[in-house]
Parts: structure tokens; sequence; C-alpha cells
């Protein structure tokens, strides 16, 4: 608004004083328009969220690195599974389950510290529990054994375990693509035929020679194969076995198998690869992750809650 003043004195001092009365006006109320409207919000897209419950006592160093481990899985999935009601027993999928009557958001993710088969054996296991319609994975367990829990930390490998053991709840499961008719090649040869996942192995591995993309043929599992064959891929984070010197990367042929069973996906939270191949390492060294899908007790399925 412009508020405009006129003299009442014809002497010099008063037109003096009046006009500068007037410019002070007019500079603090000037129009409106002239301010610029405050910028909208940034956009943050949807993304997973991963709700981690201990059924086990755990160190507070292995809680900081379970909770890195799921940050970098909630960075690169950006599918928001919405809220879903959970009602369910105690031991209903798993031995050890607690009872749950709540509305939940997203994935519940529950692990535990137990024995397994001693030392050196099965290092973990997933199980999932509840999926939604589309066969999503929200309520999965991750069992570690305490056997070779401090052998994990001191060898550095406990972070890459958990990314991988978080990989299976979350959907890199044969329980899950092969509802998906996403696995085809027998017992001898299995290999995951999702798109993404097809596009990015031929972008990255393009002189591969056999059927792509190749999942583990160890014990000709065929369609209970559920990593990606070490022969292959080399170091990566899903194939099964664990080799000192490798980092585990989080590669774009598995973020492509994750957008391929019905994630959206951030392509580029995926790391450099590939890295070092399996040339160089000797067998003693090499500690089998095979077994580390276990078939629910119980299947769910959950549909997602409306939104308000």
């Amino acid at each position: 608004m412009t508020i405009m003043l006129r003299a009442v004195s014809t002497s010099k001092a008063t037109r003096g004083v009046v006009g500068l009365l007037s410019l002070v006006v007019l500079g603090c109320g000037g129009s409106d328009s002239s301010v610029a409207p405050p910028p909208p919000p940034p956009f943050i897209p949807p993304h997973l969220t991963i709700d981690v419950r201990y059924l086990s006592t755990f160190t507070a160093e292995q809680k900081f690195t379970i909770a890195a481990a799921a940050d970098r899985w909630t960075h690169a999935i950006l599918t928001d599974l919405g809220n879903f009601q959970l009602s369910f027993a105690n031991n209903d999928c798993f031995i050890g389950e607690p009872a749950v009557h709540e509305v939940h958001h997203d994935v519940l993710l529950f692990l535990s510290l137990e024995a397994v088969d001693g030392p050196h054996g099965t290092l973990a296991y997933t199980q999932v529990c509840s999926e939604t319609p589309r066969d999503l994975p929200i309520v999965s367990h991750i069992r570690i054994d305490a056997a070779d829990m401090d052998s994990l930390q001191i060898e550095g490998l406990l972070s890459s375990v958990v990314m991988h053991e978080m990989g299976h709840a979350l959907g890199f499961n044969p329980h899950v693509w092969g509802r998906k008719g996403l696995i085809s090649g027998g017992t001898t040869d299995p290999y995951f035929t999702g798109l993404s996942a097809k596009t990015e192995f031929l972008r990255i591995l393009p002189s591969y020679m056999g059927n792509v993309v190749p999942l583990d043929d160890i014990d000709q599992q065929g369609d209970k194969s559920s990593h990606w064959r070490w022969s292959a891929f080399g170091d990566e984070l899903m194939v099964g076995v664990l080799v000192p010197g490798y980092r585990y990367p989080l590669s774009s042929v598995t973020l492509g198998l994750f957008r391929d069973i019905g994630y959206d996906v951030d392509m580029k939270v995926a790391e450099p690869y590939p890295t070092l191949s399996t040339m160089g390492a000797p067998a003693s060294a090499v500690t089998t992750l095979d077994g580390d899908v276990v078939a629910p007790k119980i299947r769910r399925i959950l549909e997602p809650l409306a939104t308000p």
C-alpha cells in the first residue's frame, strides 16, 4: 500500500520533514507483489522403512552395524508399502515369534541371536512370514548363530552378512520370485529372468556366455536357488559365499532384481561392480552361506490398509 502525504506548510523546513516522512512510509509499505513467495518444500520421494525389533540381547556396536545396514536398504528401495494390520500369536511363523497386534507401517524385521549349528556352519538364516498380495515381504525374521557372532565381528564380516540377510528378508528370495515366474533353467542351470536384472548384468558383464542372470547351481537347487552364481559374479552382495578381502557391493544387478519383483528402486545407490573375481580364493578360505533362506512355518498374506 502506498501512502501519499501533502505538506500543509510552504516553509522550507516543513517541506523537508514531510518529504522525508513520505519516503520512509513508501519504503516500508510498498506493494506486496514485490515480495517473492516462499519456495515450495523440497520433494522427498517415498521410501521403504524397516523397523528392526531385537528378540535377543545385542551389543550397542552390533546394533549400530545392523541399523547402518537397514539404512542402506531404505536408501535403495523407494517403495512405501503402506500400513498393515498385524495380528498374530506367539510362535505363529517361527519359534520365538512374539504376539503382535498393531497397525504397522512398512516392514517389520525380527532379529535374534541364537544357537543354530555351532561355529562355521550356517552363519545365519532368514524366513519371510508375511507378504502383500504382490508377494513383497512385510514381516521377516533373521536369526544369526550366536557361535559365529564373535568371529563375524573380528573378521569385519558382520555388516556384509546382515546386509545379505536383509536382502533375503526384503525379497531376494526364491519363495518370492518363484511365485512370480522369474526363474528358469531347471536344476542344473537356474537363472533369474527379470528384465531389469538381465539388462544390468549384460551391461556390466557383456562377455558372459551362459544364460543370464545365473543363480547358484551348487547342489542342483533349481528353483530353490537363493543366491547369484559365485563363479559368474565374483564379489557381489548376494553371492552365497564369504571370502576374505571381498567388499560385497550392492550392485545394480541386485537392485534390478528388486525392481523386477515389484519395488521402485534408486539405481544411483548401486555400488561399483564388478570388483574382485573368484580367482585366487582358496577353497579353505571360503565360507558358504548355503541354506540361509528357510521356508516359513506359515505364509500370511496382508492387505494394505486404505489411506485415510
